[in-house]
């Protein structure tokens, strides 16, 4: 709870899209496993009751807070997040086992002759995919056993937030060895290394770990065991991961696990939960780091680079986007209404400034929570609402298929006609 309410105040999500559950004792922690109808009644269910009721529908993807049940009992276990980006649908052996399933929002390549698809963010994939569209979710962090210290949750993601827009002058690392774990990667690696080059960000194809001293913007290694603290500093925003079998079997002291990079510094990472072999679109494609130079957040970054994500367990702050929008690039601010309003029609406006401004041009607008209209002048009728405090929030995104965004909010009392404070 500490977790999801800090992170919640530091991302400003509003209260009313949090949904607080109550899990059975023997199914929370990093060790924690649930049946798939454990996941529905326990979890899934409640959680899209309370939006539904909350007229939250629109709501894209699931960040959880920590002490999670972290595997989902079908055969062989999936994660909590790949359970989730099913919407609750049990999948088949074979669209775990042998990477049968693919995602809708994966964007390639699948081979060194494919041509991957553009970067999007998910309101874009919304748009043309509709009810079709997966469940994409992460933990905000592990803790319990073979997890990160809370503080160490908690300082990895501010550390996060405050890399947003930095453009982060670091080096990308993917790391090849002779280790199958590697191996079955190593075609993505220069391809990806020249299209960061293109977006301006460094990335290098190395043969060990970088030295201590040069920082870390991103890496991909493959090995069973590694040390995170051998290397960096990692910066804010960074993700790093070390596609093996047990990353995220925090029940078994065999092999790294995915905390590891996190306790070093890096804002997010991934691992198994579950034997996946060596099986690459299990794993994040190298081209996780184009979409996340391109201005996606870490999250939709990590869903356009999994193929098949089932027993893939992401951690970390799904909303890092050290290529996102820059600090004073935008900002907005809502006018036409004051800190009281008489019930009736108010006319919105929302003012977009900043050096970008001319290209947020899309508005939406939410009413404590609830999607109220769109654009920058909108009329809002207040009639059917009960008098109290209410919050109108206006979110302005950048045209395109990548959509940073920014918004502002208005807190105001709503008083009845001809009822006075006094």
């Amino acid at each position: 709870m500490r977790v999801a309410e800090a992170y919640a105040r530091l991302r400003g999500v509003p209260e009313v899209n949090v949904v607080r559950l109550r899990l059975p004792r023997e199914q929370s922690g990093s060790t924690g496993v649930v049946s798939p109808d454990e996941f529905r009644t326990h979890l899934y269910g409640p959680v899209t009751a309370a939006l539904k009721a909350r007229g939250l529908e629109h709501v894209l993807a699931w960040a959880y807070s920590v002490d999670m049940p972290t595997a989902v009992s079908t055969e062989p276990y999936v994660s909590l997040t790949g359970m989730t980006f099913l919407r609750g649908r049990t999948p088949r052996v074979d669209e775990i086992d042998k990477a049968q399933y693919c995602s809708l929002l994966y964007a390639g390549p699948d081979g060194t002759g494919d041509a991957p698809h553009v970067s999007q963010s998910l309101d874009t994939f919304r748009e043309w995919m509709g009810e079709d569209m997966p469940l994409p979710a992460m933990l905000l962090g592990v803790t319990g056993t073979r997890g990160n210290p809370v503080d160490v949750v908690m300082k990895s993601l501010e550390a996060a937030q405050a890399a947003d827009g930095t453009a982060p002058s670091g080096t990308v690392f993917f790391v090849e060895s002779d280790d199958i774990r590697s191996n079955c990667r190593e075609w993505q690696f220069r391809g990806a290394v020249a299209e960061l080059q293109r977006a301006g960000v460094l990335g290098e194809v190395v043969n060990a770990m970088p030295a201590p001293g040069r920082p870390v913007a991103g890496m991909m290694v493959g090995a069973a065991t590694v040390n995170p603290l051998a290397a960096g500093p990692y910066l804010g925003g960074s993700m790093a991961e070390h596609l093996t079998s047990w990353a995220a079997v925090f029940g078994s002291a065999s092999q790294t696990k995915l905390t590891a990079w996190i306790g070093a510094g890096a804002a997010a990472s991934c691992g198994a939960v579950s034997e996946p072999y060596s099986a690459w679109p299990k794993f994040p494609h190298a081209r996780f780091f184009v979409h996340y130079a391109a201005g996606c957040t870490m999250l939709e970054s990590f869903v356009q680079a999994v193929r098949s994500p089932l027993q893939l367990l992401l951690v970390g702050d799904p909303l890092a986007a050290p290529w996102g929008a820059r600090p004073g690039e935008a900002s907005v601010t809502v006018r036409g209404v004051g800190e009281r309003v008489r019930t009736g029609k108010v006319r919105l406006e929302s003012v977009i400034e900043g050096r970008e401004a001319r290209a947020y041009r899309r508005v939406a607008y939410y009413l404590d929570g609830r999607r109220a209209g769109e654009g920058r002048v909108l009329w809002l009728d207040l009639s059917s609402l009960a008098p109290g405090e209410h919050t109108l929030r206006a979110v302005a995104s950048r045209t395109g298929l990548v959509r940073p965004q920014v918004f502002g909010e208005k807190r105001f009392m709503l008083e009845r006609a001809g009822v006075s404070d006094r």
